[in-house]
């Protein structure tokens, strides 16, 4: 897809935009990094290869560079986060070094190679209409980034709370609350008045619960978990992602319980059925296996067999009998 702000044989010229600035005689900026337009945080747009390919991020806030004036630059690249170093000791010119990044495993359809393969080979940058633009060394890619929001949906100068301070004090977290309002509006708009009830009504005991995070040890972590939550299971109640194929388990107690993955929400999430009941769970960390967590239950997934786990009842021992696509296993 072609970017609707800029002309079609715009990146020869932006190119060569970028090697005239970097001639201009003017002031360098200071080693320290002191003062330079870079720092703040930025959030990707699009990345344009020489052939005319455009690749564009499907949430540019899951790309993003954070330019600190000591010189360091932090990196969220989808999945994963980063911790470098960078560098402008001359007009325009630009380098990212000693990148180290967390290597969780991204989605197949990712931008997380191109985009980390593209940082360290940056070599300049311009800015355009209050845009960043990088370029990469031999002039093979140019990234372009917008100011990542720096605030949260509600007002900062209102906010109200140890919690409500610190959200509008860190990106991250304005980021999470920002994706949360817009989930939230989408569901109250493709809901029935009485569903539209019912979403205001449970909103408003989310913020009270956010709000209480100032009692948590790791009051960021809290109030981190209560959006990443809260987003998944509006992303779920409302359709906004796809509902995947169910694994089906056989349990112990003739039960049978139908168990749907998601792996594009917020957070990984799981949906459990029977007959009767309907629990949504979120991945825990393990030591072993994927163990996901619910309100009062649990759901511990070893290769073909689980355990499902529910307060005051015996717990469950199952095992696959028919995967998505599959048919039934033996």
């Amino acid at each position: 897809m072609e970017p609707e702000h800029l002309p079609r044989f715009s990146l020869p010229l932006l190119l060569f935009a970028i090697t005239l600035a970097g001639c201009m005689p003017g002031t360098p900026l200071p080693r320290s990094a002191e003062g330079s337009p870079l720092t703040g945080s930025w959030s990707l747009v699009q990345i344009q290869s020489m052939d005319d390919v455009t690749y564009e991020p499907s949430d540019s806030e899951a790309f993003t560079l954070k330019f600190d004036p000591g010189g360091r630059v932090s990196a969220r690249i989808d999945c994963n986060r980063g911790q470098g170093e960078w560098k402008s000791e001359s007009p325009n010119e630009l380098r990212i070094e000693s990148m180290a990044t967390t290597r969780a495993m991204c989605a197949p359809d990712s931008l997380h190679d191109r985009f980390l393969s593209d940082l360290a080979h940056v070599r300049s940058y311009l800015f355009r209409d209050g845009h960043l633009y990088l370029s990469t060394m031999a002039d093979g890619s140019i990234l372009e980034f917008r100011p990542s929001v720096q605030s949260p949906s509600f007002d900062c100068a209102a906010a109200t709370g140890d919690v409500q301070a610190t959200i509008c004090r860190d990106i991250e977290l304005a980021r999470l609350d920002h994706k949360l309002d817009a989930v939230y509006h989408h569901a109250l708009a493709t809901s029935s008045p009485s569903e539209s009830s019912t979403l205001k009504a449970m909103q408003r005991g989310w913020i009270k619960g956010r709000d209480d995070c100032w009692k948590a040890d790791d009051v960021r972590r809290c109030v981190r978990d209560e959006y990443e939550t809260r987003i998944t299971d509006l992303q779920i109640s409302s359709a906004i992602v796809s509902v995947p194929r169910p694994f089906v388990f056989a349990c112990t107690d003739d039960e049978q319980l139908d168990a749907y993955f998601y792996n594009d929400t917020a957070r990984p999430a799981l949906v459990l059925r029977n007959d009767s009941s309907r629990w949504l769970l979120f991945l825990a960390r393990s030591a072993s296996g994927a163990r996901y967590l619910g309100q009062n239950v649990q759901f511990w997934n070893k290769g073909k067999d689980a355990v499902f786990s529910r307060y005051g009842e015996n717990d469950l021992h199952c095992h696959v009998i028919k995967r998505p696509g599959t048919g039934d296993v033996q």
